[in-house]
């Protein structure tokens, strides 16, 4: 990993309004890690807005499924919602600036299923209307896959104060992602692998090299036969899982001691700077993380930290 611009002295002591994001491709869990980091943001009174990254997306879903049938009629290859082709962008890194700027700019949501149709009032596949962001938002909070892209026109990560990345194991990825796209997205099983299928060559050059860009990466690891992801062996618990968690040389090495201190927690290949913990302290152990990065990164001076979060 290195640190962009975004992170050797761009932040101001003074400055308003900041971006953070949490990146992972479909599956990886970011939504839950984004959770953990806007429980910490609300329990140090910072006000937040949540961004869903699928609200960037260029095309809704009957849009998109009309869009790679023609394409795959001609083409080998689909295009897919991890192409920087599929997603608007260069209006995300436009927000981003604009936000930390000013605190000002536009979102929208983008509706997965028929639970989210309730909350909205658009049907599933839909985009709601562009509605502005709140007065007195002190950060945005960016969940999706974009967050660290550089391509031609965009330089995403340079507009970002705090960049995480998401990374299980990728069998245990896709199991994750089958499971919500059939149980909670009305998906079929083939449909669900067709997807995963069609995306690999999209993740392995648009998405893998994001996670080179993040000050930090948490990788989740299983502890049990994970090898055919196609075969539906329920959610793991956290006790079958290990979590293993990566910052760049020598930035964080005072937040990794403090967190070893915590019962369970055990430092390997201290030179890589990656701390190995149970899953079963996942919560804990990232919300310390997350509040020291904040931290730093508004005030310039890391929190100590201890082993509780209370």
């Amino acid at each position: 990993m290195f640190q962009t611009r975004a992170f050797r002295g761009l932040m101001k002591k003074n400055r308003e309004h900041y971006v953070f994001s949490v990146i992972g491709a479909s599956g990886s869990g970011s939504s839950f890690v984004g959770g953990i980091f806007a429980e910490v943001l609300q329990a140090m009174g910072m006000a937040h807005v949540g961004l869903c990254g699928d609200a960037f997306h260029r095309f809704d879903r009957a849009g998109m499924l009309r869009l790679s049938t023609e394409r795959s009629a001609g083409e080998a290859r689909v295009l897919t919602h991890y192409h920087p082709a599929a997603n608007l962008l260069g209006d995300l890194q436009s927000l981003f600036k604009d936000f930390r700027s000013s605190g000002k700019g536009r979102i929208r949501s983008y509706v997965h299923n028929w639970a989210e149709s309730k909350l909205h009032g658009f049907p599933p596949g839909c985009f709601t209307p562009w509605r502005e962001i709140p007065r007195n938002t002190k950060v945005l909070l960016y969940e999706g896959l974009h967050g660290g892209m550089i391509a031609e026109d965009v330089n995403i990560p340079a507009h970002t104060d705090i960049l995480v990345g998401v990374v299980p194991v990728i069998n245990l990825e896709w199991m994750q992602k089958i499971r919500r796209d059939v149980r909670d997205r009305g998906y079929s099983l083939a449909a669900s692998i067709g997807a995963i299928q069609e995306r690999i060559p999209d993740y392995i050059e648009h998405i893998c090299p994001q996670f080179s860009r993040t000050t930090i990466n948490v990788q989740r690891i299983p502890l049990i036969d994970t090898s055919n992801p196609f075969t539906d062996r329920g959610l793991l618990s956290e006790s079958d899982t290990q979590l293993v968690v990566s910052a760049p040389l020598g930035r964080n090495d005072r937040i990794l001691s403090s967190i070893e201190a915590v019962t369970g927690n055990y430092l390997l290949q201290r030179s890589r700077s990656s701390l190995v913990f149970p899953g079963t302290d996942t919560r804990d152990v990232l919300a310390l993380i997350f509040r020291n990065l904040i931290n730093e990164r508004v005030s310039g001076r890391p929190e100590v930290i201890s082993g509780s979060t209370q």
